[in-house]
């Protein structure tokens, strides 16, 4: 369905729609698709196994270190950063299969945009990360000290002293409070969704676990 098709689709049922256009299309490349791979594939696993208790097949390490190994450290920096987004907003379905990379036509292999970033903490689920974080996969136990753990683990680019790994974490989550403090939320959001993202990152920031909604 192309993108007129979606706005009409949407204008005529009353629906909000939100037209994303495809990162994995140009018109500049011969049949125009860019080949995708989740972390699913280029680690080997497969169905469940996309979350870490699954098997313990996937990390979040083992995706950086391959991140590392075939792209660049740049690429390292941004997965780091959608792990963090990830625990600061709630997201507990950041598994392998949501994590990507792309093989483009002069051969170099990047990190692919982020996607299927959504918080889920608000619903009554078990609470735990799909990868987990320093150890931990409960997100409400997840402080500040899990994190840098976690990244200090990769052994690769800026992630090689405590000091330096923590004052880019806090740089991130300033970032993304800041982006939350002024976003207005419309009226089919949940309501409470703003002021519970807001505290997640608060109590990060504060040196404290997530905490409990």
């Amino acid at each position: 369905m192309n993108k007129l098709l979606v706005e009409l689709y949407g204008n005529i049922l009353g629906f909000l729609t939100l037209v994303i256009e495809r990162y994995d299309r140009s018109n500049d490349v011969e049949g125009s698709r860019i080949h995708q791979e989740d972390f699913n594939q280029a680690l080997g696993t497969e169905g469940s196994e996309k979350y870490q208790e699954y098997g313990g097949k996937v990390s979040a390490k083992r995706i950086a270190e391959t991140i590392s190994r075939f792209c660049n450290n740049d690429d390292v920096e941004k997965f780091a950063s959608q792990l963090i987004f990830a625990i600061a907003i709630g997201n507990l379905d950041m598994h392998a299969k949501n994590i990507s990379v792309l093989h483009m036509p002069d051969e170099q292999v990047i990190l692919a945009p982020v996607y299927d970033q959504v918080p889920l903490r608000h619903y009554s689920i078990d609470g735990k990360m799909a990868l987990a974080v320093g150890g931990e996969y409960i997100h409400a136990n997840i402080t500040i000290k899990n994190i840098v753990s976690e990244l200090l683990s990769w052994r690769c680019c800026s992630f090689t002293g405590e000091k330096e790994t923590t004052a880019i974490i806090y740089s991130w989550l300033e970032t993304f409070q800041n982006t939350v403090n002024e976003i207005n939320p419309g009226n089919n959001v949940h309501p409470p969704l703003k002021t519970t993202i807001q505290s997640f990152i608060s109590n990060l920031l504060n040196g404290k676990s997530i905490g409990r909604i």
